[in-house]
């Protein structure tokens, strides 16, 4: 098993669900990784377009050894992290459905339907915005105290 002191890099965006999806996987696995956000660091988008060939494709990873791993699948990515020594558990359904409630574009659609439920009148509106919103930070609150 690699040291803290060679940890994993994810190169990522916020935007990005598959970026979730990665950080869900290297959490479940306590594998401890440094996640950069590309809009955030041009020097980082530069790396990434490098490993690339010309494209700010996210997520990317770099490992230890040097090696990158461009949008992997969840198999991918397990199967990569297994190659490199590391101990992979399997995501929980609980944390599949964090990944998608826990996205910048699930709590954006929470707030347009409440927005849009409120102007309209329409309670079944707001209440699913609601629920998409409680829900979100329920599951990040119990995800964080683990």
């Amino acid at each position: 098993m690699p040291t803290e002191e060679e940890n994993i890099i994810i190169y990522g965006s916020p935007f990005c669900m598959m970026v979730g999806q990665v950080k869900a996987v290297l959490d479940r696995s306590n594998i401890v990784y440094e996640y950069i956000d590309i809009s955030r660091n041009s020097e980082a988008t530069i790396r990434v377009k490098e490993i690339n060939n010309g494209y700010a494709s996210v997520p990317t990873l770099q490992f230890p050894d040097g090696s990158t791993l461009t949008e992997p699948s969840v198999s991918e990515l397990c199967k990569r992290l297994q190659e490199q020594n590391y101990q992979v558990e399997d995501l929980t359904l609980l944390d599949k459905v964090r990944v998608v409630i826990n996205n910048p574009y699930t709590y954006f659609l929470g707030v347009v339907l409440v927005v849009f439920g409120f102007a309209g009148k329409n309670i079944p509106l707001i209440a699913l915005g609601l629920i998409l919103l409680v829900f979100g930070l329920i599951l990040e609150m119990r995800y964080r105290r683990r």
